[in-house]
């Protein structure tokens, strides 16, 4: 019986990993935001976590960096005044890593 709940536990995971949607961050984060573990988040640009506002990232969450141009590359930025609140654990990693890593 545990065999098949494992199964069926790890089939309905990975369904739900599916329908994970990529979300293009393209805009500071200028109030408290949270980023969910059932999304993949994809750095388009330098973002900014301003002043006054806290990002909290799920266990288990993505952030991917996209191609940059030039010189510059993607980059999730935490200034001085903002918070991020970023917890993950041994079986829920926080992932952050390229677009290009497949």
């Amino acid at each position: 019986m545990k065999k098949i709940l494992a199964t069926y536990l790890l089939s309905f995971l990975g369904f739900l990993n599916l329908r994970a949607a990529d979300i293009d961050v393209t805009a500071d984060i200028s109030a408290d935001t949270t980023w969910s573990a059932s999304n993949t988040y994809v750095l388009k640009d330098y973002i900014f976590v301003e002043p006054g506002a806290t990002l909290t990232i799920e266990a288990g969450t993505t952030i991917k960096a996209d191609v940059g141009t030039g010189d510059s590359a993607p980059a999730l930025i935490v200034t001085q005044g903002a918070k991020i609140n970023a917890a993950g654990t041994a079986a829920n990693p926080i992932i952050f890593t390229s677009v290009l890593d497949t």
